[in-house]
């Protein structure tokens, strides 16, 4: 799954996400993908359907922050992210 978060509505929309993930679990017992622009500027607005959902943050997990990728030419915001969920990732 890959998403492009709308400034507005943040929450309805990770409602929605969250919605998504759980169908996808009830039809298939497959490991899921999950990367997009989650607009999360404080680090933390996401931090509940993390846990909730039992989502990996590839980047936070290998390093212990989340990974700095706005603006491009110089990188200082965390902005996008990539979520697994029944997955290993090895390096």
């Amino acid at each position: 799954m890959c998403f492009q978060f709308s400034f507005f509505s943040l929450n309805n929309q990770y409602s929605e996400l969250s919605s998504l993930i759980e169908k996808h679990e009830k039809r298939k017992n497959e490991g899921l993908i999950i990367s997009g622009n989650f607009y999360d500027w404080g680090q933390s607005s996401f931090e509940k359907y993390e846990k909730a959902l039992s989502l990996t943050e590839v980047f936070k997990n290998f390093t212990g922050e989340y990974a700095r990728s706005y603006p491009t030419n110089v990188p200082i915001f965390c902005l996008d992210r990539i979520y697994i969920k029944k997955f290993q990732v090895i390096a």
